[in-house]
């Protein structure tokens, strides 16, 4: 099976896939990245509302249908984030359209209507790929990375996934999962992150705005500052 050719389904399965029990997590190889700080080629990073599956009233169709166009949005600011986020460990975010987008089987556009319609986004200057995805039974790291990277150079290589999902019962609101891992040009991994964050809660309604999503970003990366560094 050639990785270009994974189906979309399979793309969208990965990514809205979404522990009950998740744990943040720290981990960074040691004397990296050299030199510092340095640029780490966004390969991947998908923002995706995971609704659950089963059926839904039309009411409720409509209401995400709504809520996720606004994902475009934020996918920009989480993006921003995240470079605020990685240059603590040394890393800036870089883009190659040319190179990463040669990963996706299917080229769709990245805007706020695909994200109504999917509710995924992915970053018009990268892949569907996320870390769940390079690193499965299937897939490893070296598949990908061998993809992009231009052979003698130094390099790496960040993939990121950022997944929402609504919680509560009578008061809900909404969840993110943010992961990200960064690799080298020789597939080691260097660095990877994890972390979980709320919103704010509303009566009978998540409001997955880019205000309140932001801030369950926010809150995700701040729990980072609990978490004990590990050495990769």
């Amino acid at each position: 099976m050639q990785l270009s050719r994974l189906p979309l389904a399979a793309f969208a399965l990965v990514v809205l896939a979404t522990s009950g029990c998740f744990s943040p997590y720290l981990r960074k190889a040691p004397n990296t990245p050299e030199p510092a700080p340095s640029p780490a080629l966004v390969s991947g990073l998908v923002v995706a509302f995971n609704d659950g599956g089963g059926q839904k009233s039309l009411l409720s169709a409509v209401v995400d249908t709504a809520q996720n166009s606004a994902l475009d949005a934020f996918g920009k600011k989480a993006t921003t984030m995240m470079e605020t986020k990685l240059v603590e460990h040394g890393y800036t975010l870089a883009f190659d359209q040319a190179r990463t987008r040669t990963l996706d089987a299917f080229q769709i556009k990245s805007d706020s209507t695909t994200a109504a319609l999917t509710g995924q986004w992915r970053h018009p200057d990268a892949s569907y790929w996320t870390p769940q995805m390079v690193e499965s039974l299937f897939v490893k790291p070296a598949d990908i990375v061998g993809k992009v990277k231009v052979d003698g150079q130094k390099e790496y290589f960040a993939f990121s996934s950022v997944s929402i999902w609504d919680g509560g019962n009578f008061f809900k609101e909404p969840w993110v999962t943010v992961r990200i891992a960064i690799f080298d040009q020789d597939a080691k991994k260097v660095l990877e992150l994890g972390g979980v964050g709320q919103g704010e809660s509303q009566f009978f309604f998540s409001d997955r705005g880019v205000p309140n999503l932001e801030l369950a970003l926010t809150r995700a990366f701040d729990q980072l500052k609990t978490v004990k560094l590990e050495t990769l």
